[in-house]
């Protein structure tokens, strides 16, 4: 099972993901750390209060600013989304009843089949056509989340 950024965000928003979690850190967030930021709020929709807009600061749009990945106008470069498909984790359920669980690097290609959309949405929708057409030429592409292609990518 695959852990995507909008399991991750929807956690946050619903208060959810344990009763005993660290703070995350006051973090300094740029301008476009800050559009990046109101871009997710605005497409999850509702009352997310100042814990979710410090999470997905401080998960998410601070450090792929840091990397360089975010624009003035808070859209994503690319390599926010291939950054997120090589650092994901995987989980790998034993065969028997009550067997352990173990925590693995997902191999990127599982991520393909169907497609892990959920950072695509925030992506400048003309890398993110370049990047479907890529992976057209080699599969069949789909999104996880049901997402039609031609709707990912932000304007």
């Amino acid at each position: 099972m695959r852990i995507g950024l909008a399991i991750a965000v929807l956690l946050a928003l619903t208060g959810c993901g344990g009763e005993k979690t660290a703070a995350l850190p006051k973090v300094e967030a740029s301008p476009r750390a800050e559009r990046c930021t109101q871009r997710i709020l605005d497409r999850v929709g509702g009352d997310n209060g100042p814990k979710a807009r410090t999470y997905i600061a401080g998960v998410y749009c601070v450090p792929f600013d840091r990397k360089g990945w975010v624009y003035a106008d808070g859209r994503l470069s690319i390599a926010a989304h291939l950054y997120v498909l090589k650092s994901g984790v995987c989980q790998e359920a034993s065969g028997t009843p009550g067997g352990s669980t173990t925590t693995t690097e997902c191999d990127p290609a599982d991520l393909l089949d169907p497609l892990e959309c959920a950072v695509l949405h925030y992506v400048r929708k003309n890398q993110v056509r370049a990047y479907i057409r890529k992976l057209q030429r080699k599969q069949s592409v789909s999104c996880d989340d049901g997402t039609p292609l031609d709707k990912l990518g932000a304007e």
